[in-house]
């Protein structure tokens, strides 16, 4: 009896080879050639980072990130305009490349709220968040951890650099090659291809291009370490003990910095556009822009997932107190949705958040809660300050309204209001209930 098998693999091989013959003969090929544009990045050596870290007088801010305070001074992100150098040639090539120089981080000196001064910039490339601790102040430049020595908190001065602990960059539209370094631009050039054709198979023009777009784009922190400043809502940095915690798009990095040189302990895995992060007491809540994480912080070391609750795409700071967490959420290109509105989530049993109240708002941004008092930047529409009931933590109640500010982000502490916008760093004197005293402004 024939084998079945070795049958029809003696049969698949014989059609095999009878067709082998047509695809080999009558080919009539010639080689035709095509102009074209090649496109080829630009690096930043990673060595010369070191170099453009620097302590510069103070300057004008230009595109203000988040805020930290910590004993009398305040430390505000500069995003930088994110500025590209081009040239543009007759044949038709061209060359830009990103200018490096605007990010940093500017030094108030607000030992008198009432007339704070702007006393130094920081220039760190790449900077994307900070937190201080002590006398040591922690940033991000690219793919290394910067420590800076603060204390003489008017001029920073770089103490240690941690190098290539930070590897997902392209989210802020950097891509980063180990060896030659970290892509700031492309440069195209004229070329020649040769291209086989056969036949009467139409030729097609090859597109040789490795081209990618670089993008532009407070309270009662119970388990938070002692001797640390206060963020905004928007910070993607935090300290819990002897832990630094910094977070980009998906991933939250881990640094023991119990020692004179921080170590990282290892990435988690968070989720995907993730925002911000908040401790509190012992839990670490993440914005995203789909949701809101809930991590158990009980080992500061292992942060373990607890839940997630969901909501629409959009914006998504969030600050806790007590069994509630506040969530803005807003519409807004970076953030593709369309909602504006204060969510109030009963996080009393934290493997089961849901959602107990929503506010509608005009475009909320950062926000802030201290006591009974609950802060939200509203962006274009100003600022608002509204009261929260001891009583029921869902009733919030509108108390005042600063609208001649574009608010984005806030610190609330003890006895004084912080609010960071696009035209100027703005003070006032708090207290629940009550319209805020206006006391002075770095204007930008």
């Amino acid at each position: 009896m024939r084998n079945p098998l070795s049958y029809f693999q003696l049969k698949a091989t014989v059609l095999a080879l009878s067709i082998i013959p047509f695809l080999f003969s009558c080919q009539d090929c010639h080689l035709e050639t095509y102009d074209s544009y090649s496109y080829d990045p630009i690096y930043l050596s990673l060595d010369s980072l070191e170099g453009m870290v620097t302590t510069l007088p103070a300057r004008d801010v230009e595109r203000p990130g988040g805020l930290y305070y910590k004993s009398g001074y305040v430390y505000i992100l500069e995003l930088g305009k994110q500025e590209y150098d081009y040239q543009y040639f007759d044949d038709g090539s061209f060359k830009y490349n990103l200018r490096l120089n605007e990010t940093g981080i500017h030094v108030i000196d607000d030992t008198d709220p009432s007339s704070p001064v702007h006393v130094a910039f920081v220039r760190v490339p790449g900077i994307n968040g900070l937190t201080a601790k002590g006398d040591k102040l922690y940033a991000d430049s690219f793919t290394d951890l910067l420590v800076f020595d603060i204390s003489d908190p008017a001029a920073p001065t770089l103490q240690q650099r941690v190098k290539n602990v930070y590897n997902n960059l392209g989210y802020y539209g950097f891509y980063v090659d180990e060896t030659l370094g970290i892509i700031t631009g492309y440069e195209s050039k004229p070329v020649t291809y040769e291209h086989e054709v056969c036949d009467d198979v139409e030729a097609m023009p090859l597109y040789y291009d490795n081209f990618a777009t670089l993008e532009s784009s407070s309270a009662d922190f119970g388990g938070g370490a002692p001797n640390t400043g206060t963020s905004g809502s928007i910070s993607r940095f935090a300290i819990v003990g002897d832990y630094l915690y910094n977070i980009d798009y998906s991933d939250l990095h881990l640094f023991d910095i119990s020692g004179q040189t921080p170590e990282k302990v290892g990435d988690i895995h968070v989720g995907w556009q993730i925002e911000t992060i908040y401790p509190y007491q012992d839990k670490l809540f993440f914005g995203a822009m789909d949701g809101m994480f809930i991590y158990d912080n009980t080992d500061p070391a292992n942060p373990t997932f607890l839940s997630k609750y969901q909501h629409v795409t959009s914006c998504d700071p969030v600050v806790v107190r007590g069994d509630y967490a506040y969530v803005t959420l807003r519409s807004g290109s970076a953030c593709q949705g369309f909602t504006n509105q204060l969510d109030i989530v009963n996080v009393s049993n934290p493997e089961v958040p849901f959602l107990e109240k929503t506010y509608q708002m005009e475009n909320p941004h950062g926000l802030a809660i201290y006591d009974n008092c609950l802060y939200i930047c509203e962006g274009t529409d100003g600022f608002k300050s509204f009261s929260v009931d001891f009583n029921d933590p869902t009733e919030v109640t509108h108390v005042s309204t600063e609208s001649s500010i574009h608010a984005f982000d806030v610190i609330a502490l003890p006895s004084m209001l912080m609010v960071i916008g696009n035209d100027g760093f703005y003070q006032y004197s708090r207290s629940c209930g009550v319209a805020l005293e206006y006391l002075g402004v770095i204007p930008f």
